[in-house]
């Protein structure tokens, strides 16, 4: 798809290319996806201080290959680099809410909740992961509440059952690794270790 080799291209930091990609994929159909895609590229292109800030959440995952998984750029956090110059970029800041327009509520409330975790804000961005999956139950909400409830007072408790609510939904290595940190970290070693065992096989699936 024009959109799956766009980001290929982005990662590669070859953004012209990338975001003609990502028009193209819009011309076919338009979505989400591309639009951020659009976004980022853009603030790539025409601001160079940007050059070392991902378009996608790298908190989460490690290769590109598990990008559709669980790693995704963020719409919110685009908007924001938008006006962080003294030049708004203005036809970024459209693409990115023109994604936002594409998405479901709950899918914005997740991606809201993911861009204040990113600049340390627990207790929004607990609420903005609560909404969504007041919305709609999904693995990723679960996953992000984990970490925000670990980094957030250190609350062990709460982030092992958001582990074990996103795992339900969807096994992934990530899930697993964090859960074994946090258990690790709580001293349940034994569940650790089973935390830890049951990552490997899923990560090695994307390598």
């Amino acid at each position: 798809k024009c959109r799956n080799l766009g980001w290929a291209l982005f990662n590669k930091k070859e953004y012209t290319k990338a975001l003609n990609a990502f028009q193209a994929s819009n011309r076919l159909k338009k979505n989400w996806h591309s639009y951020q895609g659009i976004g980022w590229c853009l603030l790539k292109i025409e601001d160079k201080s940007l050059e070392n800030i991902d378009g996608k959440f790298v908190l989460m995952g490690a290769s590109y290959k598990s990008f559709n998984l669980i790693e995704y750029s963020n719409a919110y956090e685009g908007i924001g680099y938008a006006f962080a110059s003294k030049k708004p970029n203005l036809k970024a800041d459209k693409a990115f809410r023109n994604s936002l327009s594409k998405k479901k509520e709950w899918q914005r409330y997740m991606d809201l909740g993911m861009a204040l975790l990113k600049i340390n804000q627990y207790p929004h961005s607990i609420d903005a992961y609560c909404k969504s999956i007041k919305l709609k139950k999904h693995w990723r909400s679960y996953y992000c509440l984990g970490i925000a409830y670990h980094k957030f007072n250190g609350r062990g408790a709460k982030s092992i059952g958001y582990y074990r609510n996103s795992i339900n939904i969807k096994e992934h290595w990530r899930t697993y690794f964090k859960l074994g940190q946090v258990l690790a970290n709580t001293k349940q070693y034994p569940d650790a270790l089973i935390a830890y065992k049951k990552s490997l096989p899923h990560y090695l699936k994307i390598l």
